[in-house]
């Protein structure tokens, strides 16, 4: 796990963060179901490890189809968001 710090008002920013610990709660949860329906008490704790490079190594949108272990600087993750601020804003004024 690395720690970032961002800005607390870049709503962005915590979007990108929302998103992860929603992800990365949801694969606790489905890890410690298999664990319970295979009848092994294991603590979250455990599995932690194995669902970080699982989460790590998984492709996703907001990289823009690559795993963050791909992404090799941190100029490929400014340009995949400013790529997506940018069409966000032009979606915006077409509706507008």
């Amino acid at each position: 796990i690395q720690h970032r710090v961002k800005a607390p008002y870049d709503v962005n920013s915590i979007a990108v963060v929302d998103r992860k610990i929603q992800s990365s709660k949801k694969a606790i949860s489905g890890a410690m179901l298999e664990e319970t329906l295979s009848e092994v008490n294991v603590h979250w704790v455990r599995l932690l490890d194995n669902i970080v490079a699982g989460l790590n190594e998984s492709p996703t949108e907001a990289l823009r189809g690559k795993a963050p272990v791909d992404v090799k600087d941190e100029g490929d993750i400014q340009k995949a968001q400013a790529e997506r601020a940018e069409k966000r804003q032009k979606a915006r004024r077409r509706a507008n």
